[in-house]
């Protein structure tokens, strides 16, 4: 796998992907999560880069949409939980009552 940062696309096994969205994400020094995310293409699969952990992801909308990358990649809780411990290492919610 590779990544054209130039042309904004993936390319697998010789086919090339556009990439629909791409996301940086890290931690600031004082633990604070800081997420930029750049709109690129119409359609293809999503990319976050995972500074803090030096991992990258490569996903489709579901994935990218699921609770699991919304909660744990992104602290985003759309108002139906609540954190109870947010660290680089440990995130646990609560649902909100």
């Amino acid at each position: 796998m590779q990544l054209d940062l130039s042309k904004a696309n993936i390319i697998i096994r010789n086919q090339t992907i556009p990439i629909k969205k791409f996301v940086l994400s890290g931690y600031d020094k004082a633990g604070k999560l800081e997420v930029s995310l750049q709109k690129v293409h119409q359609n293809g699969l999503n990319v976050i880069y995972m500074k803090s952990y030096n991992k990258w992801l490569i996903l489709d909308d579901f994935y990218f949409n699921s609770a699991y990358i919304q909660l744990f990649v992104f602290e985003n809780t759309n108002g139906l939980f609540e954190p109870v411990i947010l660290t680089p290492f440990v995130k646990v919610y609560k649902v909100k009552k």
